[in-house]
């Protein structure tokens, strides 16, 4: 079955399952992912989507303070130069429902971290990992569209979280 691991709880730190209801989010980071304007090619990367450890957050379970000290203090540790304007969400019901060839493209599962239980990954599909490189490029321009980040627009919002939904 396709995106077994969705079905139970991947991590002792995570709430639960991420539900097909649930907000997740991407921090952007500029330059390495976002130039102002639009996404990079570097964003959603199909090597990770492939591994299935592309991170993201469940924005209902934590707080934008949790956020910052979980996401964007260690990546600007890393590199100072990089600035946070701050992230695109999407609902996991239209994550989910991607679909090449008809069939499931993307997996969202829970990740939870002991100081951040909100973490989660996406990947791809047992189907999209064992397709061409091509395949997995159109499946990632979806996933893109479905955070609203495609072509050439983008929506960013303030970092999200616990009680905060997109506009």
């Amino acid at each position: 079955m396709c995106c077994e691991g969705e079905r139970q709880r991947q991590s002792d730190h995570s709430p639960s399952v991420v539900a097909d209801g649930e907000t997740v989010a991407y921090v952007l980071v500029q330059p390495d992912y976002y130039d102002g304007l639009k996404l990079l090619a570097q964003a959603f990367s199909t090597s990770k989507m492939t591994e299935g450890n592309f991170s993201v957050y469940r924005s209902e379970h934590c707080t934008v303070e949790n956020v910052i000290a979980q996401v964007v203090v260690p990546l600007h540790a890393r590199n100072e130069e990089r600035l946070f304007p701050g992230c695109i969400s999407a609902i996991c019901r239209d994550i989910r429902a991607i679909t090449q060839d008809d069939r499931r493209a993307v997996c969202v599962l829970d990740d939870g971290l002991p100081d951040f239980p909100a973490h989660a990954t996406l990947g791809f599909s047992e189907y999209v990992r064992a397709q061409t490189r091509s395949v997995k490029i159109a499946v990632r321009a979806n996933l893109c569209r479905v955070f609203g980040a495609y072509p050439d627009q983008l929506t960013v919002q303030p970092l999200l979280g616990a009680a905060q939904r997109p506009a």
